[in-house]
């Protein structure tokens, strides 16, 4: 495993090399951090999470593991699952939007050239107000019914497909647009699903079920709390039931624990104060009759 210095001057040239616009810019604490300014054109009007629209961002830190290389591209939410299989090759481990180096050896900064370049070339080769094709950034939709009607026909028809699969599992819950996509809840959130794209994305709220049906899911591209498919071949219906009646369940539990620590703590009202007898005037001793 190589060490920092020699991985944050690796990466340093690898990005001047593709992006001579980049600048440092202010991160996050003990992290290195640069923007590289994207094209006006391919810069999409609304996003959400985090991200800023208008550059990628490239950061290196030096932690346990060894050197973590944070890559956080507002074009592509999922640019490193989309890329896993160059850079996995190239000996990293993905997390969150991170690249950990845990080989012994020099940072594969040609990987990362690669994912940069592939970045680069597809960010000039965007269409103009890219926003109406990527469907889970049209923030402003007022509605599902709205949100779905402006996806192209096959995404579309396979949202409405599995918005009514969630109707079914979860009857009682409340549909709304939460962070820019349809949503679900029921007692807290419970799913959400949105169109990119080149896929579409249905979110359980968590990872415990995808991490307690991981030999259901496993045909489809998946990562931290995301079950990623495409019109051509869409979810089960079985498997979506499972996935929102366990999400149902575990946010009912959850309600239910919060109820009784709420009623654990409300505290008895106290007495009221015994009132002191009042206190009479003393006898006149009776005088002697002399």
């Amino acid at each position: 495993m190589t060490s920092f210095e020699d991985a944050r001057e690796a990466l340093r040239r690898t990005i001047r090399a593709v992006y001579p616009a980049a600048k440092p810019i202010e991160g996050w604490a003990g992290v290195e951090t640069w923007g590289v300014p994207r094209p006006k054109h391919a810069v999409e009007k609304v996003t959400s999470g985090t991200y800023d629209p208008t550059r990628i961002t490239i950061g290196i830190a030096d932690r346990k593991s060894g050197p973590v290389v944070y890559f956080l591209d507002p074009g592509d939410y999922h640019a490193l699952e989309t890329h896993r299989a160059l850079l996995t090759g190239a000996g990293f481990k993905l997390g969150r939007g991170c690249i950990m180096h845990t080989r012994k050896g020099p940072l594969p900064v040609d990987a990362l050239e690669t994912l940069f370049r592939r970045t680069k070339a597809r960010d000039a080769a965007a269409r103009p107000r890219a926003a109406k094709a990527s469907g889970a950034r049209i923030s402003a939709a007022p509605s599902v019914d709205a949100y779905l009607a402006a996806l192209p026909a096959d995404q579309r028809a396979a949202l409405e497909r599995l918005r009514k699969q969630i109707r079914v599992a979860a009857p009682r819950a409340e549909e709304s647009i939460s962070y820019g996509m349809p949503a679900w809840r029921h007692e807290g959130p419970l799913v959400y699903i949105a169109a990119f794209r080149d896929h579409l994305s249905f979110f359980p709220g968590g990872t415990s079920a995808l991490q307690t049906l991981k030999d259901e899911v496993k045909e489809f591209q998946t990562s931290k709390g995301t079950l990623r498919f495409t019109p051509a071949r869409p979810l089960p219906a079985a498997l979506v039931r499972r996935i929102v009646e366990m999400r149902v369940a575990e946010n009912e539990a959850r309600a239910a624990r919060r109820k009784a620590r709420t009623k654990k703590a409300v505290k008895k009202p106290a007495r009221a104060p015994r009132k002191k007898p009042a206190k009479t005037a003393p006898r006149k001793a009776a005088r002697r009759r002399s």
